[in-house]
């Protein structure tokens, strides 16, 4: 680690003193300054444009280049004047000329676009420039450009971090719901995607509050207004559907989308409805609501492979996005879906727990086996009204969302070779509303802030026959089955106000706020007979909870923002208020403590490739009703309680991270360093049963936990080849403390990842995508997995108009000696209709028939070997046309 460490501020070093800069100003023969005149330094031996520059309102400029060691031309050209060439040395310096005046004649002249081209904080990429004969839709293209990566669920992220905000053509239409987007719009519908760095999305905020992440602005070609893309296939083993049509409407008054999406053939369309980025700060705070939490069933986890491969779905979606200009200023929002998901798991698990001494030494183990078969049936109905205006002086958002759930699981579980049937059912809706507002008070600015939130959370969880179950001080139970309900209703206030106050390029933002949290919480746990009688297990099953929290607080913000720095700083001092209190049993906690939760974030640009980002944070986290509860809650086949005090966790945190961007050469790099600790008054105890059954508490007791991670990450797209590499290698060491089976436990995991990608366009008959990712994952004096993912794509054009795919994937696990090799293998075959723009494709996936998926898992307690039904192998015809 303390190399790494060396080795990360020696890249600093070397890349800060690799940098030169050229700077001056260009006046004309009346002493009066040159604005918007072009500066260049380019290559004398071809006239390549090695960096770029614009001079400001008073003539000033400034270039920042790669130290090449070589002469190199200066050029200035502006409307009007004569243009000059001036040879330069390769070293910094300062430049000051004198242009004369001319009259300039405009001649047509042939531009050759880069890649990608960087003015001020927005880079530009020329999607021309990345895509491939095989790709469709922006998704295909994105996951081609260096600098950005696109995840399994949609999410985009720019040099390692998630973008802020999606745009079409500076347009938010998707409300951070921007997945089915980016899945459906045609390549050929955009001319171009812009990536806004440190982008601050409220304009009477630019340049006042610093915001460190990016945003992506795609913009259309200017004929464009229906777009959109359609998807309807057939297939067999057994009956296979797949629909999928989303037609899209851009105009300067509107934007909408429609979607509607239906198949069985394992894909989860579900995922792109995922809320990718939420309002924050000044914007005001939404979230995306979550019930069902409390009550699970006993199921293996699922596979870390695509869900194409294991998921048994029969899934229906529509969805409808709304973006309205009211006026210059004010714009209108409607986003809604609806989804009917239902799943079938077939697995089993076999797993070990390693069972330590007071002093760490591996004493024995325990063995379990289970195997798991579920039908899970998930509705979800959401709705979202977003009223705003954003201008240069004032700003305005109001959010409206509602979210209903009505979720049911019911499947069996084999235990010690005896049937455990499960049952869950989870209705639950949600209903919030933020607003956040930015007005004008004399000639300060003031912000105000409120959330409304609610959410009502009921669960019903029923195992049958209770024979094989063994629950806390109770033996032989002869009732029919065993029902767990869970009811719990959350009310949450969030209110703050802020003033703005500008000195220069410093601006001071004191703040007052004030949240108020209401909860309750009632949980039954009991047999019934075959006659419907209840037989009660007493008060330590039942809980009657009621929770407040009140946090009054008071702060102030300090930022500064220039051409190289950008800082900002939060000091709040916050007086948090708890109260738990059961109605059942003698249990009640109180929390009083005062806070001072500081954070720093800085950012410095060494020039427009090189900056470097340092931070540090001290965070005080504390439970809520999920973790205090006197009493028992049967779930999973396992039983929990939280008969503590409030937990309470003070967080610290140090980190930086370091970002090369040389465009010249389409090389993006980002160098992380996080170091965190944090300490509990609280350590999770977990007891484990002989048929794997455990129950777990939370016990006061002191618990430290410390993590470290590095990471890099490379990636450069290569002009003449038409490839793009990228590398990303990791570390991470966390340890912590766990009391299992009585005994206190120090849990030290070692994490060591290595990733490369890579994709080539070069050939007109041939397109070749390749991933490698290779982790070692460690747990101390316990077990140790070496993980191996492969993911390789081969396709060939052997006439303009059709294509043959090849893809094979390979997922290797070991330990000890333990070896698991699971290996897929899919064709393809499409024929293209040119003049109409319609694809028909064929799709023959898992050729070799694997049924079984078998992985294997570390964790805290020991490991588990995990086996899931694989997906038959199946063929699909299919049809996909664009809208225009």
């Amino acid at each position: 680690m303390k190399k790494i460490v060396t080795l990360f501020f020696l890249l600093i070093i070397s890349i800060t003193y690799s940098q030169i800069t050229i700077s001056g100003k260009v006046i004309n023969e009346n002493k009066a300054f040159v604005e918007n005149a072009s500066i260049t330094i380019e290559d004398p031996s071809d006239d390549s444009v090695l960096a770029f520059s614009i001079t400001n309102k008073n003539g000033d400029y400034k270039v920042d280049i790669e130290n090449t060691n070589l002469k190199l031309n200066l050029v200035i050209t502006a409307m009007n004047y004569e243009k000059i060439i001036q040879p330069i040395n390769s070293q910094s310096q300062e430049l000051n000329f004198t242009l004369k005046s001319q009259i300039t004649e405009l001649e047509e002249v042939k531009i050759d676009i880069k890649e990608i081209q960087k003015r001020g904080d927005t880079l530009t990429y020329n999607i021309k420039s990345f895509e491939g004969k095989e790709d469709r839709t922006l998704a295909d293209v994105l996951k081609k450009m260096p600098g950005i990566e696109v995840d399994t669920n949609g999410l985009i992220k720019y040099q390692g971090a998630p973008i802020n905000k999606f745009y079409v053509n500076d347009k938010d239409l998707m409300a951070g719901g921007y997945g089915t987007l980016i899945n459906s719009m045609p390549k050929d519908a955009v001319t171009k995607l812009q990536v806004l760095e440190n982008h601050q999305p409220i304009k009477a905020l630019k340049t006042t509050v610093p915001n460190e992440r990016a945003a992506i602005n795609i913009k259309l070609k200017k004929d464009i207004t229906l777009t959109g893309q359609a998807d309807i296939g057939v297939g067999l083993s057994p009956l296979l559907w797949q629909v999928a049509i989303t037609p899209m409407v851009f105009t300067k008054k509107y934007q909408y989308l429609l979607n509607y999406k239906s198949n069985n053939i394992g894909e989860n369309v579900t995922n792109e409805l995922q809320i990718l980025s939420f309002d924050e700060g000044f914007e005001g705070v939404t979230f995306d609501n979550q019930s069902g939490n409390w009550l699970q069933v006993s199921q293996t986890d699922l596979p870390k492979i695509e869900e194409k491969r294991y998921l048994f779905n029969k899934t229906q979606l529509f969805s409808a996005n709304l973006q309205v200009n009211l006026s210059k200023n004010w714009e209108f929002k409607a986003n809604t879906n609806f989804y009917n998901h239902k799943i079938n798991t077939n697995s089993n698990q076999f797993a070990k727990v390693n069972v330590f001494d007071a002093f760490g030494n591996l004493q024995s183990t325990i063995a379990y086996k289970r195997e798991n078969e579920f039908l899970t049936d998930n509705n979800q109905f959401k709705s979202q009204i977003i009223l705003s205006k954003n201008s240069d002086k004032n700003f305005l958002k109001n959010t409206t969302t509602y979210k209903g759930n009505w979720n049911t699981i019911q499947g069996s579980t084999v235990l010690h070779d005896a049937n455990t049937n499960q049952t869950i059912s989870s209705p639950g809706y949600s209903l919030q509303n933020s607003l956040s507002a930015l007005v004008l008070v004399g000639q300060k600015i003031a912000n105000i802030k409120s959330t409304f939130n609610y959410i009502f959370d009921k669960q019903k969880y029923i195992v049958a026959p209770p024979n094989h179950i063994n629950i806390p001080s109770f033996s032989n139970i002869n009732t029919k089955n065993l029902i767990q309900n869970v009811l719990e209703k959350t009310l949450s206030l969030q209110n703050e106000a802020a003033y703005f106050l500008a000195i220069k390029k410093v601006s001071i933002i004191p703040s007052i706020g004030f949240d108020i949290e209401a909860k309750k919480l009632a949980t039954h746990f009991f047999g019934e007979y075959s006659n419907h009688g209840e037989m009660g297990f007493g008060s330590e099953f039942n809980n009657q909870m009621g929770w407040k929290k009140y946090l009054p607080y008071a702060g102030v913000s300090i930022n500064y923002i220039n051409e190289t720095w950008s800082i900002n700083t939060n000091l709040p001092v916050k007086y948090y208020m708890f109260e738990a209190k059961d109605g059942f049993v003698d249990f009640n906690r109180h929390l009083n403590k005062f806070t001072f939760e500081p954070s720093i974030n800085t950012k410095y640009k060494f020039s427009t490739e090189f900056s470097k980002n340092l931070y540090a944070s001290i965070h005080n986290n504390f439970g809520n009703l999920s973790s205090i509860y006197p009493s028992y809650i049967f779930s999973g086949l396992n039983f929990t309680k939280q008969n503590t005090a409030i937990q309470h966790t003070n967080s610290k945190k140090v980190g930086g991270n370091l970002e090369y961007k040389l465009l010249l050469y389409n090389l993006f790099l980002n160098l992380q360093y996080e170091f965190s600790q944090d300490v509990s008054n609280n350590t999770i105890s977990q007891s484990f049963l002989d048929n794997g059954q455990s129950i777990l508490e939370q016990i006061l007791t002191k618990n430290k936990s410390l993590n470290k991670n590095v990471s890099i990450e490379i990636s450069k797209y290569f002009t003449k080849s038409k490839s793009k590499v990228a590398l990303d290698c990791g570390i991470n060491s966390n340890s912590n403390n766990m009391i299992l089976n009585s005994n206190m436990v120090k849990i030290h995991t070692i994490g060591n990842r290595f990733g490369f990608t890579t994709n080539n366009n070069y050939f007109n008959w041939l397109t070749f995508e390749y991933n490698v990712s290779y982790a070692i994952n460690k747990i101390e004096n316990s077990n140790m997995v070496n993980t191996l993912k492969s993911n390789m794509k081969i396709l060939f054009y052997p006439f303009s108009n059709q294509t043959f795919g090849f893809y094979y994937d390979q997922y290797d696990y070991q330990m000890n000696n333990q070896n698991f090799k699971n290996q897929f293998l899919d064709l393809s075959y499409q024929y293209t209709n040119i003049k109409r723009k319609i694809d028909i494709e064929f799709k023959w996936t898992n050729i070799l028939n694997t049924k079984m998926y078998e992985e294997l898992v570390l964790n805290n307690w020991g490991f588990t070997s995990n086996n899931s039904i694989i997906r038959p192998s199946q063929c699909v015809v299919g049809v996909k046309f664009g809208f225009n």
